[in-house]
Protein backbone atom coordinates (compact mmCIF):
# COMPACT_ATOMS: atom_id res chain seq x y z
CA UNK A 1 0.00 0.00 0.00
CA UNK A 2 1.07 3.31 -0.99
CA UNK A 3 2.82 5.57 2.04
CA UNK A 4 -0.55 8.55 1.19
CA UNK A 5 -2.67 6.37 0.95
CA UNK A 6 -1.84 4.81 4.76
CA UNK A 7 -1.52 8.68 5.91
CA UNK A 8 -4.91 9.65 4.44
CA UNK A 9 -6.43 6.35 6.32
CA UNK A 10 -4.90 7.25 9.20
CA UNK A 11 -6.25 10.85 8.81
CA UNK A 12 -9.35 9.70 8.07
CA UNK A 13 -9.85 7.68 11.16
CA UNK A 14 -8.30 10.14 13.27
CA UNK A 15 -11.26 13.37 12.05
CA UNK A 16 -14.00 11.19 11.40
CA UNK A 17 -15.76 12.92 14.72
CA UNK A 18 -15.58 15.93 13.41
CA UNK A 19 -15.87 14.77 9.84
CA UNK A 20 -19.80 12.57 11.09
CA UNK A 21 -20.39 15.98 12.81
CA UNK A 22 -20.27 18.25 9.36
CA UNK A 23 -23.37 16.42 8.07
CA UNK A 24 -25.11 18.22 11.46
CA UNK A 25 -27.51 20.69 10.19
CA UNK A 26 -28.91 21.12 13.53
CA UNK A 27 -27.33 25.39 13.33
CA UNK A 28 -25.72 24.35 16.78
CA UNK A 29 -21.62 25.48 15.20
CA UNK A 30 -21.21 29.48 14.20
CA UNK A 31 -18.43 27.59 12.21
CA UNK A 32 -19.50 27.03 8.92
CA UNK A 33 -19.16 27.94 5.49
CA UNK A 34 -16.47 29.47 3.71
CA UNK A 35 -13.37 31.12 4.54
CA UNK A 36 -10.28 33.17 2.43
CA UNK A 37 -7.03 34.68 3.62
CA UNK A 38 -3.66 34.93 3.25
CA UNK A 39 -0.47 35.07 5.28
CA UNK A 40 3.22 36.95 4.90
CA UNK A 41 6.02 35.31 6.77
CA UNK A 42 10.02 36.05 7.10
CA UNK A 43 12.06 33.15 6.20
CA UNK A 44 15.42 31.64 5.80
CA UNK A 45 15.21 29.58 2.75
CA UNK A 46 18.48 26.20 2.52
CA UNK A 47 18.00 25.56 -1.32
CA UNK A 48 20.06 22.72 -2.78
CA UNK A 49 19.54 23.31 -6.21
CA UNK A 50 22.16 23.13 -9.29
CA UNK A 51 23.17 26.23 -10.32
CA UNK A 52 21.48 28.09 -7.43
CA UNK A 53 23.32 28.30 -4.26
CA UNK A 54 20.78 29.63 -2.12
CA UNK A 55 21.40 28.63 1.50
CA UNK A 56 20.48 30.77 4.61
CA UNK A 57 18.90 33.28 1.55
CA UNK A 58 16.35 35.58 3.89
CA UNK A 59 13.18 35.89 1.86
CA UNK A 60 9.21 36.63 2.57
CA UNK A 61 6.45 33.57 2.02
CA UNK A 62 3.07 34.58 0.78
CA UNK A 63 0.28 32.08 0.95
CA UNK A 64 -3.59 32.83 -0.41
CA UNK A 65 -6.34 30.12 0.39
CA UNK A 66 -9.74 29.55 0.78
CA UNK A 67 -12.03 26.23 1.78
CA UNK A 68 -14.87 25.25 3.57
CA UNK A 69 -15.65 24.28 7.21
CA UNK A 70 -16.84 20.93 7.31
CA UNK A 71 -17.34 21.18 11.34
CA UNK A 72 -16.42 23.73 14.24
CA UNK A 73 -12.95 22.40 13.72
CA UNK A 74 -12.33 21.11 10.48
CA UNK A 75 -11.60 23.18 7.33
CA UNK A 76 -10.67 21.89 4.03
CA UNK A 77 -9.60 24.12 0.80
CA UNK A 78 -7.01 25.19 -0.91
CA UNK A 79 -3.62 26.87 -0.88
CA UNK A 80 -1.40 28.80 -3.02
CA UNK A 81 2.38 30.22 -1.77
CA UNK A 82 5.01 31.30 -3.11
CA UNK A 83 9.04 32.41 -1.84
CA UNK A 84 10.81 35.16 -3.02
CA UNK A 85 13.80 37.30 -2.17
CA UNK A 86 11.82 40.08 -3.39
CA UNK A 87 8.40 40.54 -4.68
CA UNK A 88 8.99 41.10 -7.77
CA UNK A 89 11.82 40.64 -9.49
CA UNK A 90 13.69 38.24 -8.04
CA UNK A 91 15.85 35.46 -10.27
CA UNK A 92 14.19 32.48 -8.36
CA UNK A 93 10.72 32.07 -7.28
CA UNK A 94 9.49 28.70 -5.38
CA UNK A 95 5.61 27.83 -5.62
CA UNK A 96 3.34 25.57 -4.55
CA UNK A 97 -0.29 24.63 -5.30
CA UNK A 98 -2.81 22.02 -3.43
CA UNK A 99 -5.53 21.08 -1.33
CA UNK A 100 -5.17 22.38 2.71
CA UNK A 101 -6.54 20.74 5.63
CA UNK A 102 -6.93 23.31 8.97
CA UNK A 103 -7.68 21.84 11.89
CA UNK A 104 -8.35 23.83 15.54
CA UNK A 105 -7.14 21.93 18.53
CA UNK A 106 -9.98 23.13 20.13
CA UNK A 107 -13.77 24.19 19.69
CA UNK A 108 -14.94 27.20 20.62
CA UNK A 109 -18.09 29.63 19.87
CA UNK A 110 -16.29 31.90 17.31
CA UNK A 111 -13.37 31.93 15.22
CA UNK A 112 -10.49 31.76 17.35
CA UNK A 113 -7.97 29.00 18.78
CA UNK A 114 -5.19 27.66 18.68
CA UNK A 115 -4.77 25.49 14.74
CA UNK A 116 -2.61 23.34 12.75
CA UNK A 117 -2.71 23.55 9.01
CA UNK A 118 -1.10 21.19 6.89
CA UNK A 119 -0.99 21.64 2.94
CA UNK A 120 0.77 19.35 0.01
CA UNK A 121 0.89 20.12 -3.33
CA UNK A 122 2.63 20.45 -6.53
CA UNK A 123 5.59 22.64 -6.58
CA UNK A 124 7.56 24.52 -9.37
CA UNK A 125 10.91 26.52 -9.27
CA UNK A 126 11.92 29.26 -11.12
CA UNK A 127 15.49 29.48 -11.73
CA UNK A 128 17.28 32.11 -14.58
CA UNK A 129 17.43 29.43 -17.25
CA UNK A 130 13.51 27.40 -17.23
CA UNK A 131 11.13 26.32 -14.44
CA UNK A 132 11.01 22.24 -12.78
CA UNK A 133 8.39 20.88 -11.35
CA UNK A 134 8.34 18.46 -8.26
CA UNK A 135 6.32 18.06 -5.10
CA UNK A 136 6.24 20.06 -1.53
CA UNK A 137 3.96 20.63 1.86
CA UNK A 138 3.56 23.54 4.63
CA UNK A 139 2.90 22.31 7.80
CA UNK A 140 2.39 25.49 10.37
CA UNK A 141 0.71 25.99 13.79
CA UNK A 142 -0.55 28.71 15.53
CA UNK A 143 -3.22 31.15 17.04
CA UNK A 144 -5.83 32.92 15.13
CA UNK A 145 -7.82 35.96 17.58
CA UNK A 146 -11.09 36.67 16.38
CA UNK A 147 -11.47 40.57 15.43
CA UNK A 148 -14.34 41.29 14.20
CA UNK A 149 -17.53 39.17 13.44
CA UNK A 150 -16.12 37.21 10.85
CA UNK A 151 -12.40 37.82 10.91
CA UNK A 152 -9.46 36.73 12.42
CA UNK A 153 -6.29 37.62 12.34
CA UNK A 154 -3.28 35.71 13.89
CA UNK A 155 0.56 34.33 14.21
CA UNK A 156 2.14 31.42 13.15
CA UNK A 157 5.73 29.67 12.71
CA UNK A 158 5.79 26.78 10.03
CA UNK A 159 8.42 24.98 7.73
CA UNK A 160 7.71 24.74 3.85
CA UNK A 161 9.59 22.24 1.51
CA UNK A 162 10.02 21.20 -1.81
CA UNK A 163 11.12 18.30 -4.06
CA UNK A 164 12.14 18.39 -7.52
CA UNK A 165 14.43 15.56 -9.10
CA UNK A 166 17.38 17.40 -9.01
CA UNK A 167 17.22 19.15 -5.35
CA UNK A 168 15.18 20.47 -2.78
CA UNK A 169 14.20 23.39 -0.07
CA UNK A 170 13.39 23.95 3.36
CA UNK A 171 12.48 26.72 4.47
CA UNK A 172 11.27 27.65 8.12
CA UNK A 173 9.11 30.67 8.94
CA UNK A 174 7.25 32.91 11.28
CA UNK A 175 4.65 35.43 10.16
CA UNK A 176 0.96 37.00 10.62
CA UNK A 177 -2.01 35.78 8.56
CA UNK A 178 -5.51 37.58 8.18
CA UNK A 179 -8.68 34.87 7.40
CA UNK A 180 -12.22 35.89 6.72
CA UNK A 181 -15.24 33.81 7.02
CA UNK A 182 -18.64 34.01 5.24
CA UNK A 183 -21.87 31.82 7.12
CA UNK A 184 -23.62 29.73 4.69
CA UNK A 185 -26.57 28.01 6.76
Amino acid sequence: MHKTTVFAVIAVIALWPDIAQAGDDTGSSPNRGIFFGGSFSGSMAWIDYPDEDQSGKAGAVFDFNFGWWLSPRLMLGGHYGTWGTSIIGTPLHLHLVGPRIDYRLKESPGFDGVFVTFAPGLALIEPVDEAHSGIGGIIKGGYRYQWEDFTTVGAHVGLKSHLFADGFTVIPFAGVNVQFYGLTR
